[in-house]
């Protein structure tokens, strides 16, 4: 009999932890969820990548129910599929580790789920907001929905430009200090817990939909992934400028 214990074990080495351990709520809370998710899988046949799809079709979902939610409940159900789309985003990776089914194709597939969480969550955030009732801010319905783009463009940016770096150079230790979290400091791994996709960005869109403050999110959202963009892409270009010394 398969426990918890033994998917905790398989899928999370030491050198994994030490990536992992600084995003809190991911860690602590998610990880935990998706250890126990896991296990009804392992007894099927059922691949990594068919997990995949499974979360990418939460997004899917929960995108457009978030887009044209009128009532709290309704946008708690579209915050709903986008956390399942957390949870199985950790889970197929889980199976991955614990079955030693790997693929390339998998790693795509999986790569262009969390591109497509970080365009959808924040647009569709800035969406309702829009729909929502003028709150604290002010702004004009249509300015919400700008905000939620330039978030998500600001959130995909500096991945896209990183992955082009290291596919022009063949090195992946040129954006290191973008990659390596294991060695955050205290300033980048609180960046990481109000940023992460699956972390902070989450619990504070829960938080933002009960409190009815998604106008708020949206714009905080919106600088704190511009600052991100610009901070990462300066260090993606240092990182450049060093390797073609």
């Amino acid at each position: 009999m398969i426990t918890y214990k033994d998917v905790e074990n398989r899928v999370m080495p030491p050198e994994k932890r030490a990536e992992c351990k600084h995003d809190l709520f991911s860690f602590y809370i998610g990880r935990k969820i998706t250890y126990i998710m896991t296990i009804p899988f392992l007894y099927t046949s059922i691949s990594p990548d068919m997990i995949t799809g499974l979360s990418i079709l939460m997004l899917s979902a929960g995108f457009p129910i978030f887009c044209i939610a009128e009532t709290k409940a309704a946008l708690l159900g579209g915050w709903l599929l986008f956390f399942l789309w957390s949870l199985l985003d950790g889970v197929d990776g889980n199976v991955a580790r614990y079955k030693c089914q790997f693929s390339k194709l998998g790693d795509i597939y999986d790569t262009m789920g969390g591109y497509m969480a970080i365009a959808l969550m924040y647009f569709a955030a800035g969406i309702a907001a829009a729909h929502g009732r003028n709150g604290l801010l002010g702004l004009s319905r249509d300015n919400y929905i700008i905000l939620g783009g330039l978030s998500s463009i600001s959130g995909i940016f500096p991945r896209l430009m990183m992955h082009k770096v290291i596919s022009s150079f063949m090195d992946s230790s040129i954006v290191r200090d973008i990659q390596d979290k294991a060695q955050y400091g205290i300033v980048k791994i609180a960046a990481l817990n109000i940023t992460s996709i699956s972390g902070g960005s989450m619990v504070l869109l829960l938080a933002a939909v009960l409190t009815e403050r998604l106008d708020v999110y949206t714009l905080v959202y919106f600088m704190l992934n511009l600052l991100k963009m610009i901070i990462s892409l300066k260090s993606i270009f240092k990182g450049v400028k060093e390797a073609e010394k």
